[in-house]
């Protein structure tokens, strides 16, 4: 189960990093720092990583709740061999 959340807390964390690279687009566009061009580049770049960031993080909760579910099943049929 560590495993799973320290997986998941790095897939958050990489998905607060997208957010921030592309509030940072916006601020350097209204600078003249980068090019409307460069904006709708790496803007699409930083919304398809924190897609594929999103999908993964659900992939890992739902393997997470997967495990936790077979270990209460597992446990339970323990508790009825015993009883």
């Amino acid at each position: 189960m560590v495993g799973f959340d320290k997986e998941i807390t790095r897939l958050r964390k990489e998905q607060e990093k997208y957010l921030e690279l592309r509030t940072g687009l916006y601020e350097d566009l209204k600078m003249g720092v980068i090019t409307q061009a460069d904006f709708k580049n790496f803007s699409a770049i930083y919304e398809k990583q924190y897609t594929e960031t999103e999908q993964a993080l659900a992939k890992q909760e739902e393997m997470e709740k997967r495990l936790m579910l077979s270990e209460f099943f597992s446990q339970s049929e323990t508790v009825k061999e015993v009883g």
